[in-house]
């Protein structure tokens, strides 16, 4: 299973900005993409943490479980959460 959650952001009235010396403009109700963002179950997580290279050693969640947070140190190893 794929879980995705994109990130748009919508203007409420015309703005002019500067990002890094070029000036930009967007007229209101424009939107700009800010954001994807994959989800992953803790076991998903994990396997792709070891995938990488990486070995998790610590993992904290919200009650419940809707979010969480992994510790990982570089280099695989079969220990861990």
């Amino acid at each position: 299973m794929e879980a995705r959650i994109e990130m748009h952001l919508e203007t409420r009235r015309d703005v002019r900005f500067q990002v890094d010396g070029p000036g930009f403009s967007m007229m209101r109700g424009e939107t700009i993409h800010t954001e994807n963002s994959l989800k992953y179950t803790p076991r998903d997580a994990r396997v792709l943490l070891r995938a990488g290279g990486w070995s998790p050693i610590a993992e904290w969640t919200d009650p419940n479980e809707l979010f969480s947070v992994i510790l990982a140190k570089e280099g695989a190893t079969q220990s861990g959460p």
